[in-house]
């Protein structure tokens, strides 16, 4: 039987394309659902399965729902916003961008694991970290593990989440600089029961540990209220700042259910704005590089002006300060031109960002303008070596010079007048197209010893 196959009895759901297993180490399975489903399976983020005993090692934390809102509403009985509706028992915390990591014995060996890798000792994710998620969390003050069982035991009974807060997995949240790197204890979950469990009694660690952990800060209506308008900044004036530019946070309401709490999580739309600028994407240049697209469209076709404004309101010019809370609006700004959109976008992409990826992204505007002309330099030295059947990985560098040798080989045209045709075919190049020109070009030789063909001369 597949380790999927088992995977699916054990957890009493049906085996379909809604999930898969995506790791596994020894007799143990990770089980993740994939984004298109819309079944029981969308709720299973990374249960872990010992598929020889048919047990769960490590269960998912909760479901994630998202909303978009910017208040909760008092009730007789509770809260509501976005006509969803809470019992007065649910606990709303302040939200924290980070990592969820869980932390259990098996087969006498402790692991760190998150809901896409069992042992992350290893592991780190393209899209956040720059190092593994193991050094993050012993970097941020993790409790020590091996505090966390008794290691004379081969299993433990318990399973312990923690929120791992550092700079390097930030998302778009404006937390001050001081709160970074903390691990926060989140849930501590029971796995085994005496009652049910395939495991020798006498093997298991049955002490759920008691620690003085941080614990995310919890808040009242109003407070959460507050959170989702000003974040952290509660004295911040933004009577003139549209709510795209402010700095707005997420609360994260905890429902209490057996086993795992229940979670949604409210997203102000200052942060969900944030957020579908910026996603998941650690690189941020790229990023930058993609959401230039927006200036391309014709504002007078369809909705383009409605959906670039709605990301990208026109804000006034960010001053000398280091970092960006929150900018006024201007509706004087033009823009009628490439640039000038580019440039509004520039502005918003900025204040987007953690404090501490700002500095980073204030090169950006400068480096997209100089990448066209680069890739626009190389890609003429391409054409003046008449580098016909040499394969490119990014097509659209072999696409544009085949093009250009239909077009100009039988054309005299002086070098810089050749370079001023070149440069107005990559202005019209996407975003994302020009960051891989850009890539794959500066890995490939391309100034020519001597240039080919007399009508390039002079």
């Amino acid at each position: 039987m597949s380790s999927k196959n088992v995977c699916a009895e054990v957890l009493a759901i049906e085996n379909n394309d809604g999930w898969n297993v995506i790791d596994q180490v020894g007799d143990m399975a990770l089980c993740h659902f994939r984004y298109s489903a819309k079944d029981e399976a969308s709720s299973l983020r990374g249960t872990i399965v010992d598929t020889a005993k048919k047990c769960i090692v490590a269960p998912s934390f909760g479901y994630h729902q998202i909303l978009v809102s910017d208040t909760l509403e008092k009730m007789e009985k509770g809260f509501k916003t976005a006509d969803v509706e809470f019992e007065q028992n649910a606990t709303i915390y302040a939200g924290t961008d980070g990592i969820i990591v869980r932390a259990f014995m098996h087969n006498s060996q402790i692991y760190l694991s998150s809901f896409k890798n069992i042992d992350l000792k290893e592991s780190k994710s393209n899209l956040y970290a720059t190092d593994t998620f193991w050094n993050l969390y012993h970097q941020s003050g993790g409790p020590n593990l091996k505090n966390l069982f008794d290691t004379s035991k081969k299993y433990s009974a318990w399973v312990y989440h923690f929120l791992v807060v550092h700079e390097d997995v930030l998302t778009v949240s404006k937390q001050p600089l001081e709160q970074n790197r903390k691990v926060y204890m989140l849930h501590a979950a029971e796995v085994l029961k005496k009652e049910t469990c395939v495991y020798t009694e006498s093997e298991v660690d049955w002490h759920k540990t008691e620690m003085s952990f941080q614990q995310p800060k919890a808040l009242d209506l109003d407070q959460a209220n507050q959170f989702l308008l000003k974040g952290h900044y509660p004295e911040l004036d933004t009577k003139e700042v549209p709510y795209q530019a402010q700095p707005g946070e997420y609360v994260a309401i905890y429902e209490q259910t057996e086993g795992v709490p229940k979670i949604t999580m409210v997203h102000s739309r200052s942060y969900h704005n944030r957020y579908l600028i910026k996603h998941s994407r650690t690189n941020l240049r790229l990023r930058f590089f993609q959401v230039t697209d927006y200036a391309r469209n014709n504002f007078k076709k369809g909705n383009n002006k409605e959906r670039y404004l709605g990301l990208f309101p026109p804000l006034e010019e960010p001053g000398l300060e280091e970092h960006l809370i929150s900018l006024r609006s201007n509706q004087k700004r033009s823009l009628n031109t490439f640039i000038d959109k580019i440039i509004n976008i520039w502005i918003n992409f900025v204040l987007a960002m953690p404090l501490t990826k700002q500095a980073e992204c204030k090169k950006l505007l400068v480096d997209y303008l100089e990448t066209q002309k680069r890739v626009a330099q190389k890609m003429m030295e391409l054409y003046q070596r008449k580098s016909r059947g040499y394969q490119f990985k990014h097509r659209r560098i072999q696409i544009i010079l085949e093009n250009w040798y239909y077009d100009l080989d039988h054309r005299k045209l002086s070098n810089e007048k050749l370079y001023q045709y070149c440069y107005s075919t990559i202005k019209r190049e996407t975003g994302s197209s020009l960051f891989m020109m850009d890539k794959q070009l500066s890995q490939t030789q391309t100034k020519p010893s001597k240039l080919v063909g007399s009508t390039l001369k002079k």
